[in-house]
């Protein structure tokens, strides 16, 4: 039996697998200056894929930040917005109504710009706008000039007087372009109503302005001191509507006799209008003033009556009825 054991135990011993401790592989030393053989191979894929690659030089790469000169920087305000001024601004540029107020009375010759320098003349908006200004202007100085006989004759004159001078550019403004083209200007119809439109908004505007002072005078009810001081504001209104014709017509260089030509018939076409839709101021004695008078004669027949009467020649016709 236990020479069995034995016997079977020596076998088994042979049998069994001899296990050694691994032995760590050598290292290998290849020579000076030549890679080794196994990063050969990852060396040579990676210069061809580098091989492959574009190479960017700085010649040819692309500038992010692009070399901005102060012509071409951006600047907060877009290029087609509209200024604050009215000379030198986009076509679609329509000023507002209170800075052609401002432009009339402090800056007229900014204002000419947008009236004459282009042959279309000024924009319907503008043009619309200076016709507003007309009719609150006048309205203004003419609801004050009739304010010393009731609310109903201020409202009556109020609406009068802009009626007249509207009336006197519709009647005069065909003849100012005959006379514009006879004189060799370059006004065209659309910028001559540009134009005399302009300077009847500058007069109401002065108007307007002196209208408070009309106002105290009308307080004290006295006929003569009214009509006195509605004189002087209107040559004082005149003269500076005046300036702004002849401005323009210096802009475009018309000749002198032009402008004098228009103001004489714009003068004498606004005093027949003025006398057609008499009364503005009623006299105190005038128990209820009447909206419009019948039409007598006309205002040159008028004058000519005064002037023989100043000099003691009356006739039936220039007598002077006492009120």
């Amino acid at each position: 039996m236990s020479a069995a054991l034995t016997a079977l135990a020596s076998e088994g011993l042979s049998v069994a697998p001899r296990v050694t401790a691994a032995q760590p592989p050598s290292p290998r030393v290849d020579p000076p200056g030549r890679p080794h053989a196994d990063l050969q191979a990852p060396a040579e894929a990676l210069d061809g894929a580098l091989d492959a690659t574009p190479r960017v030089t700085p010649s040819d790469a692309p500038r992010v930040t692009p070399n901005y000169t102060p012509s071409d920087a951006p600047s907060d305000t877009p290029s087609d917005a509209p200024s604050d001024g009215l000379e030198g601004a986009p076509d679609d540029a329509v000023p507002s109504a209170l800075t052609w107020v401002e432009q009339l009375l402090r800056a007229p010759g900014a204002a000419l710009g947008a009236l004459v320098d282009s042959p279309e003349g000024a924009s319907p908006a503008t043009l619309r706008t200076l016709v507003l200004t007309v009719a609150l202007g006048a309205g203004l100085f003419g609801g004050v000039l009739g304010a010393a006989r009731g609310p109903l004759q201020s409202l009556a004159a109020g609406v009068k007087l802009p009626v007249v001078l509207l009336v006197t550019l519709m009647v005069c403004v065909a003849p100012f372009v005959a006379l514009a083209r006879i004189a060799g200007t370059r006004l065209t119809a659309a910028s001559t109503v540009s134009l005399v439109l302009g300077a009847s908004a500058r007069l109401a505007l002065v108007l307007a302005g002196l209208a408070p002072v009309l106002w105290l005078v009308a307080s004290e009810v006295r006929y003569h001191s009214i009509i006195v001081t509605a004189v002087a504001a209107c040559a004082v209104a005149g003269a500076a509507a005046l300036r702004f014709l002849f401005q323009g017509l210096e802009r475009v260089k018309a000749p002198l006799r032009v402008g004098l030509a228009w103001v004489l018939l714009f003068s004498l076409v606004g005093a027949q209008s003025g006398w057609c839709l008499r009364p503005f101021v009623v006299r105190p004695r005038t128990a209820s003033p009447p909206i419009v008078r019948a039409l007598e004669g006309d205002f040159f027949e008028a004058i000519s009556g005064s002037a023989r009467a100043a000099v003691g020649r009356y006739d039936a016709r220039s007598a002077l009825t006492p009120r």
